[in-house]
């Protein structure tokens, strides 16, 4: 969507880097929207910083953290719905920007989010790095393979979300494509809610397992891992 309407890339900065390059070199492959490509890479940059850092001071496999993050993207993206709905429809000016600049800041939570939690094979933006390590994976066709696995379903998603961001934008309106992503990523707010986390564990001399905690109380289940 932002692609088709604003020239720009609010997640994929490889992209980004290119059309500066292309931009500052007048090129007549790329229509001339610096702006929304700047602020989208400079927004992103100091977005995936500031949820970076405070994941680690808040705990990058917190519940909490983990439920604060998704709300404050889900946040963004309803801004930008919202900014889009009532504000000019023209693919340049200050609402546009604002557009841009709000759903790169949300994407920079996304990704960063998936790289605190060690969870490399959903990085959310890029396929290219998702092929390789597909490709190389000595234990592609094991029966028990968890990235693996990550790694297509990560493939087949962004393919699809693709061409139903293509369908949206040549039978609806770009409004309605930020609305379907703004009320996914409430859905995926709200399953962090039901995860089952993780447990401190012990073992005892014989040998047998046992839960380290007796109680589990409301306030554990939002602080814990």
């Amino acid at each position: 969507m932002t692609f088709v309407w604003y020239r720009a890339f609010v997640s994929k900065q490889t992209g980004n880097t290119v059309l500066v390059a292309l931009a500052a070199l007048e090129s007549q492959a790329v229509v001339q929207t610096e702006p929304h490509v700047v602020i989208s890479l400079c927004v992103f940059i100091a977005g995936v910083a500031i949820f970076g850092h405070i994941g680690h001071l808040i705990g990058q496999h917190r519940r909490v953290w983990l439920i604060i993050s998704n709300v404050l993207q889900t946040a963004l993206v309803f801004g930008a719905t919202a900014l889009r709905f009532w504000g000019s429809d023209s693919s340049n000016g200050p609402e546009s920007v604002g557009v841009v600049a709000l759903l790169a800041l949300a994407m920079s939570g996304q990704i960063a989010l998936a790289l605190c939690v060690k969870m490399p094979e959903l990085n959310t933006t890029m396929i290219t790095g998702a092929l390789v390590m597909l490709a190389v994976d000595r234990n592609i066709f094991k029966r028990k393979n968890l990235a693996r696995n990550r790694r297509v379903l990560s493939l087949f998603t962004i393919v699809a979300g693709g061409f139903i961001g293509a369908a949206i934008d040549r039978y609806y309106s770009p409004t309605f494509s930020l609305l379907l992503v703004a009320t996914i990523k409430t859905i995926v707010t709200i399953m962090f809610l039901f995860n089952r986390g993780t447990k401190q564990r012990r073992i005892n001399l014989e040998g047998t397992t046992e839960n380290a905690r007796s109680s589990v109380t409301f306030l554990k289940v939002i602080w814990g891992d």
